[in-house]
């Protein structure tokens, strides 16, 4: 994770902070224990430590800047720690807590013999991004990158184009500024190596509630394997809390390589276990 924090423009790794640990590895004990998911816990079940993630997170230090993101399902989809992370990454809303300016965080995984579940938690913010930085996923010169993504996550960005729900949509691309910056006058293409527009489906703080910093970019189809593919993406950047809040043009243009057709396939596949719902 800190590898691709640090691809993404990041100088400074996230630190692991135990707290954040133990807050992680108790609620992935308890959704393995209740075979739940999402954020969630009910007073009384087994493994309860706190109702949201919010009061398990306060409760080991971190009262004001916090965050979470989870997946739990089928065990046989948790082949590894990675393969948890990079359905993390995969899926385009939680991929932007992932890569938001916190600090710290806390990573905790429970498998049981039918079900498992994956957790970070999030403290804290670092300095590293300026008010004009933008993250962009995939990163500028990126290979081996996923030419499809199995559509499953809460909230759900085809809300508003539910027959892609559950289905392999193209890989998505995200763009982000550091928290609580706003992002305005949005716009994100994508085109292929002989300069067609890849449609896809766009999702920016103007028509998503669930946005306010980031913007995403969903093409509606499989890319093609081992190919290139250029993003530009446009905008304005605000931040709330810089002085003057002065509007920062947003203008960028990079590229990334698929990967081979074999590899992007395997990761698709999940294993032949359907991807469970990221949260």
């Amino acid at each position: 994770m800190n590898a691709v924090r640090q691809n993404v423009g990041y100088p400074t790794a996230i630190v692991v902070d135990n707290g954040l640990t133990t807050s992680s590895q108790n609620h992935a004990a308890y959704l393995v224990a209740n075979s739940s998911m999402g954020h969630y816990e009910t007073v009384g079940l087994p493994g309860y430590t706190g109702a949201s993630p919010f009061d398990r997170i306060a409760a080991v230090g971190f009262p004001n800047i916090a965050s979470e993101v989870t997946v739990a399902g089928d065990v046989r989809a948790f082949v590894s720690s990675l393969t948890a992370v990079q359905l993390i990454f995969d899926a385009p809303y939680h991929r932007m807590g992932m890569l938001e300016d916190y600090a710290r965080m806390g990573i905790g995984g429970v498998t049981g013999n039918t079900w498992g579940a994956f957790n970070i938690n999030f403290g804290n913010r670092t300095t590293d991004l300026r008010s004009s930085q933008v993250v962009a996923y995939p990163y500028a010169g990126q290979t081996g990158v996923p030419t499809k993504w199995y559509a499953y996550e809460d909230p759900d960005p085809f809300a508003s184009a539910p027959q892609y729900t559950q289905t392999y949509t193209g890989y998505p691309v995200t763009i982000e500024g550091k928290l609580f910056s706003k992002l305005s006058s949005v716009n994100i293409t994508i085109t292929d190596g002989s300069g067609n527009a890849v449609l896809c489906q766009l999702q920016t703080p103007q028509n998503d509630s669930h946005l306010t910093s980031g913007a995403m970019c969903i093409p509606f189809t499989p890319l093609t394997a081992s190919s290139a593919y250029t993003v530009h993406a446009v905008g304005v950047l605000t931040d709330p809390f810089e002085a003057g809040t002065p509007a920062h043009p947003i203008d960028l243009t990079w590229s990334f390589t698929t990967a081979p057709s074999s590899d992007g396939k395997a990761k698709a596949a999940n294993y032949g276990v359907r991807p469970p719902v990221v949260q």
